[in-house]
């Protein structure tokens, strides 16, 4: 249902256009790193004021961090509300706040720490990539829950 309604929208972009003329199966191949520049998706998130993030648990440990599904949906901005830090083990799952303030708040290293640790759980790195040690059913697990960060 969802794929109709962005149908029309997904066949406008220059990307479509380019993968329509590339052999059949191409959009089986497509990865994330190869088809949007993250860096600057992740700097357009933290700089539209009104982007807010929520996660399906708090984010308090290194353990939450790694299993937490995390989205990012627009909201529009509502002055002088208060929030709870995603950060906190009093975080309320699938609560959205500020990305800007979540990221500003991000354990130790702020934001640059917030860009780094979404990238490294959105992007499969090169290592993780070749990495034989891992079998092939752990490498898809992580590809899966890299997806869902970014829906």
């Amino acid at each position: 249902m969802m794929f109709g309604l962005a149908k029309r929208k997904l066949e406008s972009t220059h990307l479509w256009r380019i993968a329509k003329r590339m052999p059949k199966g191409t959009l089986l191949h497509c990865h994330l790193g190869a088809m949007v520049e993250v860096d600057w998706l992740f700097e357009r998130i933290l700089a539209v004021e009104g982007m807010h993030v929520c996660s399906s648990e708090a984010l308090d440990t290194e353990a939450a961090r790694v299993r937490a599904v995390v989205l990012f949906k627009y909201i529009t901005p509502k002055p002088g509300s208060s929030h709870v830090s995603i950060w906190s083990s009093e975080y309320q799952p699938d609560t959205y706040v500020p990305a800007a303030e979540a990221a500003d708040a991000f354990p130790s290293t702020g934001r640059q720490g917030f860009v780094s640790w979404l990238y490294d759980r959105s992007v499969i790195s090169e290592l993780m990539y070749l990495a034989h040690r891992l079998p092939g059913r752990g490498r898809t697990c992580r590809i899966q829950g890299s997806i869902t960060v970014l829906p």
